[in-house]
């Protein structure tokens, strides 16, 4: 689930990246009651679930009390308890088709604000009026007071369609599927590709391309619900794993097409001069008005990323993709892109804008070297990494169009077993 941030007393939205003082969305749950307390040097010491008993995770030398009613940081010391209420709510924002958590502190739970309502308030409040948290659309916003708070204030009521769009999320939220799990429920319109090599990968937020942008038109950052905002990349695999993908793109496009289809899906990848395929993948960054969140990202623990994590060219990654048959101007099927697992972080690099020349040149006579032994000690020989050359980027080549004999030739080969 994504974490709804507060940053320098704002909120950033969760797709657009926007900050502001206030965001609208729909409160699914109210969260648990719970407590944390921090020692002297700041550092999480003791904190319980349930405002009742510490966590079992809590160190036994940490642990304050056996109780949190007998706790003595239970007991106000100048003016407040060193032992913090908190809550962890769950919110759809409005205009999206994600749940997110916001951390909610003590202050705003119980403040007793004229005019202003905290969220025990907020939810006493709606109860009086025959509604609950879920069933309207709610504004949370934050006022720079001594300490800094989060209000709250109906919107509107949300329409029965809204409630159960809502109620959907949440329970699919609840239940979110493992999108590497290769079980029956992947069979029929999903594909999982694995160890192929990211190309081009633009995940941490929606891009257009932009006529206007460049000499030529070039791929901009943009909001969810502009026109062509998406989420897209390229992947480079071998002959064996084009085949079979091939393979079931074939199948999917079959059991989609009527008499006005091609007999047969044409070549959907490009052959490199390696023998290396290359594939595109993408996922539209708003359907119906909503935005999608972009799609879910992992590291190879199947941990989620955050969602403006960077994935980088000449990464390993496993593939999540929906293979959805389309006719429009043309008949063919589409990846949608639904994850990505990342199994081989390639580091970052740098693009130069210059050329080679004569000269000085890192670790060479004219440098004055600062050694790993200068900075942190004495480096044991096999502790240590090869620094490899940065990458020149080469000139683009000419893409010649592939010659029509040897994609019939490749299709005849690569023909789907019920041919």
């Amino acid at each position: 689930m994504m974490r709804l941030s507060v940053q320098d007393g704002y909120f950033i939205h969760p797709v657009s990246g926007k900050a502001d003082v206030s965001i609208e969305g729909v409160i699914t749950d109210s969260g648990t009651l719970s407590r944390n307390y921090y020692g002297s040097n700041n550092k999480l010491e003791c904190w319980s679930l349930d405002s009742q008993y510490p966590h079992p995770d809590v160190p036994d030398a940490s642990k304050q009390s056996v109780r949190c009613i007998d706790c003595p940081q239970n007991v106000k010391q100048s003016g407040s308890k060193p032992c913090k209420f908190f809550t962890t709510i769950n919110v759809v924002p409005d205009k999206t088709n994600m749940v997110c958590e916001i951390r909610i502190s003590g202050a705003s739970l119980f403040a007793k604000a004229v005019n202003k309502m905290s969220l025990f308030k907020y939810i006493d409040y709606l109860k009086r009026n025959g509604e609950s948290i879920d069933t309207v659309l709610t504004e949370i916003y934050l006022v720079h007071e001594a300490v800094p708070k989060m209000y709250f204030k109906p919107s509107r009521p949300l329409a029965e369609d809204e409630m159960q769009t809502v109620t959907r999320l949440v329970e699919a939220d609840a239940n979110l599927i493992n999108l590497f799990d290769e079980s029956d429920d992947m069979k029929n319109t999903s594909y999982l590709l694995k160890n192929v090599t990211a190309r081009y990968p633009r995940l941490d937020q929606p891009y257009r391309f932009d006529n206007k942008a460049g000499a030529n038109g070039q791929t901009v950052p943009c909001d969810a619900m502009e026109d062509g905002a998406k989420y897209e990349m390229e992947f480079v695999m071998d002959g064996d794993q084009a085949k079979k993908l091939y393979g079931a793109m074939s199948t999917a496009y079959k059991a989609a097409k009527d008499k006005s289809w091609p007999a047969k899906l044409e070549m959907p990848f490009k052959q490199q001069e390696d023998k290396s395929f290359i594939g595109k993948c993408n996922l539209k960054a708003a359907y119906n008005g909503r935005a999608t969140g972009g799609p879910a990202q992992f590291d190879a623990d199947n941990k989620r990323m955050d969602a403006d994590f960077q994935l980088t060219t000449g990464s390993t990654i496993n593939v999540a993709l929906e293979l959805v048959p389309y006719k429009m101007s043309s008949c063919g099927v589409s990846l949608r892109l639904r994850g990505v697992q990342v199994i081989d972080y390639a580091p970052m690099q740098v693009a130069s804008p210059f050329e080679v020349e004569e000269g000085f040149t890192k670790g060479g006579s004219n440098e004055e070297e600062e050694t790993a032994e200068d900075m942190f000690g004495v480096v044991e020989e096999d502790e240590a990494e090869e620094v490899k050359e940065p990458t020149k980027r080469a000139k683009k080549k000419v893409e010649k169009p592939d010659d029509d004999d040897d994609l019939s030739a490749l299709l005849d080969e690569w023909g789907s077993d019920d041919d």
